[in-house]
């Protein structure tokens, strides 16, 4: 199925980019190239952050993200007859159930991303029943390491789930080899034991 357009639905407004907002750029470069057109929906308090990456070869929309705004600002992006994929990221997955009164499932494709593990239990397992049966059923689960993705299983089903590990996008390092430059590497690490 080809695609013209992805939505990436964030609700993401942190002080800095980091490797969020890089990989993201990274990926619409590709999707650009690929003639795909690309939009980013943040929440409004996100609108005055410096980043200090580019987005503006994009559209850039910056919404309230209490559903029913999100909603009416998404169904705003979606073209007529038009095949769209929505990627969202820090998005509750029960927003799912609310987008597909939006989205035509023969048109539309949703690629959910899951950054953090849960504490699987009782409440998951129903999530994971409602979302299995009255979800929207072109959806994608991706689950950025083997725990968050096992816990993605667990709720949704391994058809439904990918691992896709996070990574860093190094096109965005500045690497010099002037000799006369001291080599500094600053390595900083902050084990969160739910994403082990």
């Amino acid at each position: 199925m080809d695609y013209s357009k992805v939505i990436f639905v964030c609700d993401y407004a942190a002080n800095y980019a980091g490797n969020f907002i890089a990989s993201l750029n990274r990926l619409a470069v590709e999707l650009k190239e690929n003639n795909k057109k690309v939009v980013f929906i943040f929440p409004k308090k996100a609108e005055r952050k410096n980043w200090e990456i580019n987005l503006s070869a994009y559209q850039v929309v910056f919404t309230d993200f209490n559903y029913r705004d999100l909603l009416k600002t998404i169904k705003k992006e979606i073209p007529d007859n038009k095949k769209v994929i929505i990627h969202t990221h820090f998005i509750s997955s029960m927003f799912l159930l609310k987008l597909r009164h939006i989205l035509s499932p023969s048109n539309s494709k949703i690629i959910f991303h899951q950054h953090m593990a849960v504490k699987f239990g009782i409440k998951q397992m129903i999530k994971g029943i409602i979302l299995r049966l009255f979800g929207f059923k072109n959806t994608l689960y991706i689950g950025v390491s083997p725990a968050v993705f096992n816990d993605v299983c667990k709720e949704v089903g391994k058809d439904k789930a990918r691992l896709v590990i996070n990574s860093l996008d190094l096109t965005r390092l500045h690497i010099t080899n002037d000799n006369k430059a001291k080599k500094i590497f600053l390595y900083l690490v902050r084990i969160i034991k739910e994403k082990v």
